[in-house]
């Protein structure tokens, strides 16, 4: 919510504007505290934003009036947490059943399937934690493997691959 009301602070937005906008779409989701606590960042971030905006205005002016104007420091408030980072491992779901395609036999509905290169494959896991049939598994060294038998053909795989590792082939059957 901060970014957005930063955003709009970059925009015009009044702080009340902003506010009320932060306000009326976390009132359904979250408890009265954590709003404020989001509304008091959000504050903070505008606020700063605000300043800056003025202390570029002043440094421009000062160049011609030959004074400086020094910036103000972040407040300490203001500052992002840093969020570490999980292996897929941790991070991903865990799914412990797959989906209906081997009782349906949704493999023949196929007109091109991915085709994996390891090569350029991360094992990021993006594909198997993206895979709506549960088509796609890890083998032993946590590469993804496609199962043909169930896999529909849906390339999301091949468009969720930050690394291209699959493309597509015609199906021939």
């Amino acid at each position: 919510m901060a970014l957005g009301v930063a955003a709009g602070c970059l925009c015009d937005l009044t702080l009340d504007q902003a506010l009320a906008g932060v306000e009326a779409e976390l009132a359904p989701t979250l408890p009265a505290e954590q709003r404020a606590k989001n509304v008091a960042l959000a504050t903070t971030a505008y606020e700063y934003l605000t300043q800056r905006r003025r202390g570029a205005e002043r440094a421009e002016a000062s160049i011609f009036l030959g004074v400086s104007a020094a910036p103000r420091e972040i407040p300490r408030a203001a500052l992002l947490v840093d969020v570490g980072f999980d292996p897929p491992r941790l991070a991903a779901p865990s799914i412990y059943a797959l989906a209906n395609s081997p009782q349906r036999h949704t493999g023949n509905w196929r007109q091109f399937r991915p085709v994996l290169h390891q090569e350029l494959c991360t094992q990021c896991w993006i594909c198997f934690v993206r895979c709506p049939e549960g088509a796609i598994s890890l083998d032993a060294n946590e590469y993804p493997v496609v199962d043909y038998d169930e896999c529909k053909g849906c390339l999301l795989c091949v468009h969720d691959c930050p690394t291209q590792a699959f493309t597509t082939e015609k199906e021939s059957r």
